[in-house]
C-alpha cells in the first residue's frame, strides 16, 4: 500500500517534519506492506506543487516498480 504526503499536509502533518507518518503504519496490518513516503515542500495536493510532482511521481513509479517488477 502506498500512501503519500506532503509535509505542509495541514489535515495530516502538523510540522514539516511530519511526525505524524510514524504512527500511520498502526493503522495498517503488517500485511499491506505500508509505503509512506513524505514529500517535502507539499501540502494536501502534491502534484499540484511544481517543485514536488516530480518527487511524488518517482516514488509511485518505484512502488510500482517494486510490488509488480515491471523493472
Amino acid at each position: 500500500m502506498l500512501s503519500i504526503q506532503g509535509n505542509f499536509d495541514g489535515g495530516f502533518c502538523d510540522s514539516p517534519d511530519c511526525p505524524q507518518a510514524a504512527d500511520e503504519p498502526k493503522a495498517w496490518s503488517p500485511g499491506a506492506e505500508l509505503e509512506l513516503p513524505v514529500i517535502a515542500d507539499a501540502g494536501h495536493n502534491i502534484h499540484l506543487h511544481r517543485a514536488a510532482a516530480p518527487t511524488e511521481f518517482a516514488s509511485v513509479r518505484a512502488s510500482v516498480d517494486r510490488r509488480f517488477h515491471t523493472r
